[in-house]
């Protein structure tokens, strides 16, 4: 396959979502979505905020995990689409999305080939204004801190102080 042709599959790909279903509202919405193999995944957006150093911030902290509950999509033979999918949900958040100091995910370490879809996202994130990112490594997860404004260190103490 040509370079062109690959490029033109993949965007089609990430043009292509499922059809998602939003199960929750309040402060974390839920939403889901079935694959043509019947894999169902579940998307968390968590929005909340806290205080750091006396200063209170917004964030938002997204989950993404299948229904044995993990962060996997190994083998599932469609990942540019689950992707996708989880690009649209999360577009449906925008605005929500917009008003957080910062955001948090996570990705399978065991999934390296996956890894350069957590980067593209991370990159889609920096250009909707979240300049400062971090990736830590922590268990079996590479975990993702992208900040508005200059606060990763802040974030990163009390995000290593929680259990994982």
């Amino acid at each position: 396959m040509r370079f062109k042709e690959y490029q033109k599959t993949q965007n089609e790909a990430f043009d292509n979502p499922y059809p998602i279903r939003h199960d929750n509202k309040g402060k974390y919405s839920q939403w889901s979505f079935v694959t043509d193999d019947d894999v169902f995944y579940l998307v968390t957006v968590d929005h909340n905020s806290e205080t750091i150093r006396g200063q209170k911030y917004n964030y938002v902290q997204i989950n993404f995990e299948n229904e044995q509950g993990k962060m996997s999509i190994t083998h599932t033979g469609d990942a540019f689409r689950v992707f996708a999918s989880v690009f649209a949900i999360l577009a449906k958040e925008g605005k929500k999305i917009q008003k957080a100091d910062y955001i948090t995910f996570a990705s399978a370490s065991s999934e390296p080939s996956r890894a350069k879809l957590y980067d593209r996202f991370a990159n889609i994130l920096k250009k909707q204004g979240y300049k400062y990112q971090m990736k830590i490594k922590q268990h079996s997860d590479w975990h993702y801190l992208l900040s508005k404004k200059d606060i990763l260190d802040e974030i990163q103490v009390a995000y290593s102080n929680d259990p994982v």
